[in-house]
């Protein structure tokens, strides 16, 4: 939801610090791969429970995760190889960040611990149906708990203490509602198109394709022979009309 709502702002911002980047030698795999690194870091930070650096160190790999589609743009090396590189890490830093965080829960509170793993599971099968959706060749984005919202949520459940088990609950029923909002709009797209009632549809096996070939190819030669036949009677008649006067 707020991918579609703060894109244009936020590409505003990414742009020209993009074109800086990339005057300055970086490139888009680069930061990816240096960004997906830091939140690795940050997650094993976060299974150590220092919550506030992990924070810190979180939102340096993922502002790096904003500029790398900018520094691709600036540097006119957007590629396919980029954009898969870019959904990977981006997979990658969402499950190590929660894995990270059901690790520590799980020493003192195995409930957050299987709410925030539930959440996981939900938050890789919203970006399934996505991917999927998209080599099918239909609209697989959209929802109300997308990757921004989650990041979002998980921020302030490490970042403010006591929100740990309502922001979890919010995680949890956020992407729960999410998976089946795409699954839904998916599924619309890629119905059949409705059949007029009443109509049955029209089939035709390959016997009669060939037998209606057949006829329609010995109607057009007798057409051809009744033509041709009239032709020569037409003439017959002109030639015998002409000698009659002749005589």
């Amino acid at each position: 939801m707020l991918d579609k709502q703060l894109r244009g702002k936020v590409e505003r911002f990414t742009e020209p610090v993009g074109r800086t980047l990339v005057r300055l030698g970086f490139s888009a795999n680069k930061l990816t791969v240096t960004g997906l690194t830091i939140n690795l870091v940050a997650a094993g930070v976060v299974s150590t429970g220092r919550y506030g650096l992990a924070v810190s160190i979180g939102a340096v790999g993922t502002a790096l995760d904003m500029l790398d589609g900018a520094v691709a743009k600036a540097g006119q090396t957007v590629s396919r190889r980029g954009a898969f590189l870019d959904s990977v890490a981006d997979r990658v830093s969402e499950f190590a960040m929660f894995s990270g965080l059901a690790w520590h829960l799980s020493t003192y509170d195995r409930f957050l611990a299987f709410l925030c793993m539930v959440s996981l599971g939900l938050s890789l099968i919203i970006s399934y149906e996505r991917a999927k959706a998209e080599a099918l060749g239909l609209d697989g984005k959209g929802g109300l708990f997308e990757r921004g919202e989650r990041l979002i949520v998980l921020g302030v459940a490490v970042g403010i203490p006591g929100a740990m088990g309502p922001a979890l609950w919010v995680m949890t029923a956020g992407t729960a509602f999410t998976v089946i909002q795409r699954f839904v709009s998916i599924l619309r797209q890629s119905e059949p198109p409705p059949r007029p009632v009443g109509i049955e549809p029209y089939r035709i096996s390959v016997a009669e394709l060939r037998r209606r070939g057949a006829l329609a190819r010995d109607r057009y030669r007798s057409r051809r022979q009744r033509g041709r036949r009239q032709r020569w009677v037409a003439l017959s008649r002109r030639s015998w009309g002409t000698r009659s006067r002749d005589r």
